[in-house]
């Protein structure tokens, strides 16, 4: 079961609703990647109904025909879950504690 939850950067109060890198549900895998035209976080699939350990790697291979939910394009590029940085200032970005939190499957 995948968990979803809001993060925010602290500096120009950028928020999203995102698993914040790898992630899984039943049947799909998702990543966190940064689209580099809208600078906005999205999940996008990038395994379904397979086992990652078989597919050592794979993390960062996008499923052929996901578009960014802002604008439509497919300019990505994958999101540093470690360091958070926030795709539009490039601070560290938090949980919101004010914020949603949801499993997803």
């Amino acid at each position: 079961m995948g968990l979803q939850q809001t993060i925010i950067c602290p500096v120009c109060n950028y928020k999203t609703f995102t698993s914040g890198g790898v992630d899984r549900g039943r049947i799909i895998w998702t990543n966190t990647f940064v689209c580099l035209d809208s600078k906005i976080l999205n999940d996008l699939v990038i395994d379904k109904e397979g086992d990652m350990a078989e597919n050592e790697g794979s993390n960062t291979e996008i499923k052929e025909g996901q578009r960014c939910e802002k604008c439509g394009g497919q300019n990505f590029e994958l999101w540093n879950s470690e360091q958070k940085p926030c795709p539009k200032c490039g601070t560290e970005m938090t949980i919101d504690p004010k914020g949603a939190m949801s499993c997803w499957d």
